[in-house]
C-alpha cells in the first residue's frame, strides 16, 4: 500500500457527540445532494435516483416540464462518513447514520471545546473540500452523463456546425470527408441537422430528414453517431460544461499558400480569435459549451487549386489525423468551406458485392427512405417517361426562353416518334408550387421570377403537352402543407433531391442546351450522369436509354 493512500476500514454505527446542525449542498442538475453536520463533522452524499432536475429556469429546461412538476426526493445514500478537524476521513460508516446520544452533549464540549470556533474555518473550506474516499465509492455524474450518450465515460466528438456547400456537394462531403476523418480519430460523429439544401447546425430538419444513416453505417460500421438533438441535450446535462477544439476549414490561393508556407503540401493553420461567449454563429448558442479562452481557435488553409490531386489530399489528409488524432478536446468544432473532398477516395470493400444486386432502377444512395419512396411512386406513375431538366432562373437574357421553349417541344415530338414514352417529368429551379407559395405568408419574393418571359415559356409546355412536376404529382403530400415546413417547399430544399432521384432514374434524359440556361458549373447534372454513366454502362440497364441529351 503506498504511503498516502487512505485506509479505512467501514463501520457499522458510532454515537454522535451532539445534536446535529446540518448544512445542504445542491448539485447543479439535482443528481446528487450532499448534507453536512457541522456539529459532528459528519458527510453524507445523496443521490437522485430519479435524476429529475430541479428547474430554476423553465426556459432553459430542454426537456417535457411537465416531468418535473412533482416533487424530488433524494434518498439513496452512497457515501457516509465522518471528517477530521484538518478534514482528512476519520470513519467511513454503512448507510444507517449513527445514532444520536443525547447524554453525551455535554461531555463534547468539555471534550473538544466551543465547536462554533470550528464552524467558519469548515464554512471557510466547503468550495474547496475536494472528497476522495475511494475508487469504488466516488462517483463523477458527468461520468454518468457520457455513459448515457457515448456508452463510454469519456465522450469524444466532431462536429460540423456549419457547412457552406450546397446538398450536391454536402452529402459527398460529409460522408467522404467528415465521417471518415470522424472514423481515423476514433470520434462520435455529430448528424448536424439539415434543411433548405444545406447541413447545418441552424436547420430544424434532423439528419435522416434527408440521408439514410444505414446507409453511412454500412460504409463505416465501427464508427459511432449521435443526432444533433441528442449532443445538445448532452452538452445542456453535463455538471462540468465541455471543451472544444475550433476549426475553420478554408481554401488559399496559390499565390498565398506559397508565399506563407515554404512547402506546398502542408496546410497553413493560423490562431485565430472568435466571440467566445458563442453569440449567434450558427445557433451555437444553443449548446452549452465551456466557452473560454483556453479553447484553441484555428483556421486551416488548404491550396484550392491542388485539392483535385490525389497526392495532395493524402498528404493534407494525413497531416489532419496525426495533428488531430491526440487532441484531448472533447469536442472538434468545425466550419466548413471547402467545396471539395479532402481526403483521397477510398472504397468500402464490404460493399462493392452488395452493389450488384441493386435494382435496375437506382443504385445505392446516400437518401432517407422517404425521398427514395417518392422516387419510386414517381417512376411507377410515369414509366416510360423522359425527364428534363431546365434550370432557367438568372438566365442572361430571359427574352429567349420561349424560343427555347418552342425548341423544347419540337425535341420532345421528335423523340416520341423515335423511342417510346408514355410521360414527361420536369425538374426545374422555377417555382412549380408557385400557387402554394403565395399561399403562404411568408416575405420571400418571387416577382423576379415572374416575369412575362417566364410565364409565357411554361405556358407554352403545359398547353402543348401534359407537364408532370413533384408538385403535380403529390410528392411529400403528408408533410408539404404543415406550417412549419413551407419553407422547405419554397425552394432547392428536400425537391431538389428528388428531382436528381427522378431525373437519374428516368428512361431518357435531357437538359437545355447552353443558351437557355444559365452558364455555369451544375453539380446537380454531374451526379445525374455519373450514376447514369454506372447503370448503362457497368450493370448493362435496359432501362436507360441514354445518358443526357441537350434538346
Amino acid at each position: 500500500m503506498e504511503a498516502n493512500e487512505i485506509n479505512i476500514n467501514y463501520e457499522k454505527d458510532d454515537i454522535t457527540m451532539n445534536k446535529e446542525d446540518y448544512q445542504i449542498e445542491l448539485c447543479q442538475d439535482g443528481r446528487f445532494a450532499a448534507t453536512f453536520d457541522t456539529a459532528n463533522l459528519l458527510i453524507k452524499i445523496l443521490q437522485n435516483t430519479d435524476y429529475r432536475p430541479f428547474i430554476f429556469n423553465k426556459k432553459k429546461n430542454f426537456r417535457n416540464e411537465n416531468e418535473f412538476e412533482e416533487s424530488v426526493e433524494i434518498d439513496k445514500t452512497i457515501a457516509y462518513f465522518k471528517i477530521r478537524d484538518d478534514f482528512s476521513i476519520d470513519k467511513l460508516y454503512d448507510h444507517d447514520p449513527p445514532p444520536f446520544d443525547g447524554n453525551s452533549e455535554k461531555k463534547s464540549i468539555d471534550d473538544f471545546g466551543e465547536r462554533n470556533d470550528y464552524i467558519p474555518n469548515i464554512q471557510q473550506n466547503l468550495e474547496n473540500l475536494e472528497i476522495i474516499i475511494n475508487k469504488n465509492t466516488y462517483i463523477n455524474p458527468d461520468n454518468e452523463i457520457n455513459q448515457k450518450y457515448c456508452q463510454n465515460s469519456q465522450c469524444k466528438f466532431l462536429f460540423v456546425y456549419s457547412n457552406s456547400e450546397p446538398e450536391t456537394k454536402t452529402n459527398v462531403q460529409f460522408i467522404n470527408t467528415f465521417a471518415h476523418l470522424a472514423n481515423k480519430l476514433n470520434r462520435t460523429l455529430v448528424l448536424t441537422n439539415v434543411g433548405t439544401s444545406r447541413i447545418d447546425s441552424c436547420n430544424k430538419f434532423p439528419f435522416e430528414f434527408y440521408y439514410n444513416i444505414d446507409y453511412l453505417k454500412e460504409k463505416f460500421p465501427n464508427l459511432s453517431l449521435i443526432s444533433q438533438d441528442n449532443f445538445q441535450f448532452w452538452t445542456n446535462e453535463r455538471i462540468e460544461k465541455p471543451n472544444f477544439h475550433y476549426l475553420h476549414l478554408s481554401s488559399s490561393s496559390s499565390s498565398t499558400s506559397s508565399s506563407s508556407n515554404s512547402s506546398n503540401d502542408v496546410p497553413i493553420v493560423e490562431d485565430i480569435q472568435l466571440d467566445n461567449d458563442g453569440g449567434d454563429i450558427n445557433c451555437l448558442k444553443n449548446f452549452e459549451m465551456n466557452y473560454n479562452n483556453f479553447n484553441p481557435y484555428q483556421k486551416i488553409l488548404f491550396r484550392s487549386d491542388l485539392l483535385l490531386k490525389s497526392s495532395y489530399r493524402k498528404n493534407i489528409s494525413k497531416f489532419l489525423i496525426s495533428n488531430l488524432k491526440n487532441s484531448n478536446s472533447e469536442i472538434l468544432l468545425i466550419k466548413n468551406e471547402i467545396n471539395k473532398e479532402i481526403f483521397p477516395s477510398h472504397n468500402n470493400n464490404n460493399n462493392n458485392n452488395n452493389n450488384t444486386t441493386t435494382t435496375t432502377t437506382t443504385l445505392s444512395n446516400p437518401y432517407s427512405d422517404s425521398i427514395n419512396h417518392e422516387t419510386w411512386k414517381i417512376n411507377v406513375a410515369l414509366e416510360p417517361f423522359v425527364a428534363i431538366y431546365w434550370k432557367m432562373i438568372d438566365i442572361n437574357d430571359s427574352k429567349i426562353l420561349s424560343d427555347c421553349a418552342k425548341k423544347l417541344i419540337n425535341t420532345l415530338k421528335i423523340l416520341k416518334e423515335n423511342i417510346h414514352y408514355n410521360n414527361i417529368y420536369l425538374a426545374t429551379d422555377y417555382p412549380v408550387s408557385l400557387d402554394f407559395i403565395q399561399s403562404s405568408s411568408s416575405s420571400y419574393s418571387f416577382s423576379y421570377r415572374q416575369t412575362r418571359h417566364y410565364r409565357r415559356a411554361i405556358h407554352l409546355l403545359n398547353t402543348t403537352m401534359t407537364i408532370n412536376t413533384w408538385y403535380s404529382l403529390n410528392a411529400f403530400d403528408k408533410i408539404i402543407r404543415r406550417k412549419e415546413n413551407l419553407e422547405e417547399f419554397k425552394g432547392k430544399g428536400i425537391t431538389n433531391i428528388l428531382d436528381k432521384l427522378v431525373c437519374t432514374s428516368s428512361d431518357y434524359f435531357i437538359t437545355a442546351p447552353s443558351e437557355c440556361t444559365l452558364k455555369s458549373s451544375n453539380n446537380f447534372i454531374k451526379d445525374i450522369i455519373n450514376v447514369r454513366e454506372k447503370l448503362y454502362y457497368d450493370y448493362d440497364n435496359q432501362k436507360i436509354q441514354n445518358i443526357i441529351s441537350k434538346w
